[in-house]
């Protein structure tokens, strides 16, 4: 028997607003499947050129549970609840994220204030 989907990560959110980084998938057929397990957080879709074309609102007291991100697709996660636990899988087996991975559009996660201002622009977008 072999094992198609593997675990990636188990997230506790603690922070609100806390974004997970926006990045691509460049490898081929490796979707990613986010299943919100607690909580509340906005899933983002980007073009190119980091503009937004299409935001999702996981929340299952409200019956969203998870998205489906299609591979070579930007996209990124806002934690729009304390507390938010995210399962994330995707198509193994893991490999850790290239730098060409990251959008070159989205602030770096060690530029604080870059990261602040950036959240609250997609903040202002929900």
């Amino acid at each position: 028997m072999t094992i198609k989907f593997q675990f990636v990560e188990l997230e506790q959110c603690k922070n609100k607003f806390k974004i997970l980084i926006t990045y691509y998938n460049y490898e081929k057929a490796k979707d990613e499947i986010f299943l919100l397990l607690r909580g509340r957080i906005a899933v983002f879709l980007f073009d190119n050129k980091g503009e937004i074309t299409e935001t999702q609102i996981l929340d299952p007291k409200e019956g969203a549970y998870g998205a489906e991100i299609k591979a070579g697709t930007w996209h990124g996660l806002l934690v729009l609840e304390s507390g938010s636990v995210i399962y994330e899988i995707k198509e193994g087996p893991f490999a850790p994220l290239a730098p060409e991975n990251f959008a070159p559009w989205s602030p770096a996660p060690e530029d604080t204030e870059g990261v602040e201002k950036y959240m609250e622009l997609l903040g202002k977008a929900i």
